[in-house]
């Protein structure tokens, strides 16, 4: 994937936009950390603290472990479905 010139600078984005883009990155697919910092171009720290983040708040989930020859098995991460109840109704998050 070609990191495109909104995401060259993510490192110096505020959190909500480095949090932005780590959703919309797995929105398309599950991904590993390791996935998610070579697609975004970003340090591993900015992605354990996004994705700890999410995970604390439920919004992304670890799926399994993929297998892989050398050091520890990259897990997998995906998005959470849920449903929030809203005074103006439902609210789908994917």
């Amino acid at each position: 994937m070609l990191v495109s010139s909104a995401l060259r600078n993510l490192a110096a984005a505020s959190r909500p936009v480095q949090r932005a883009a780590v959703v919309a990155a797995l929105r398309t697919e599950h991904l590993s950390r390791s996935d998610l910092i070579g697609w975004l171009g970003v340090s591993s720290s900015l992605v354990t603290r996004v994705v700890r983040s999410l995970l604390d708040e439920g919004m992304v989930q670890e799926i399994g472990a993929v297998s892989s020859t050398l050091g520890r098995p990259p897990v997998q991460l995906q998005l959470r479905r849920r449903v929030e109840a809203r005074p103006h109704g439902l609210i789908l998050c994917f």
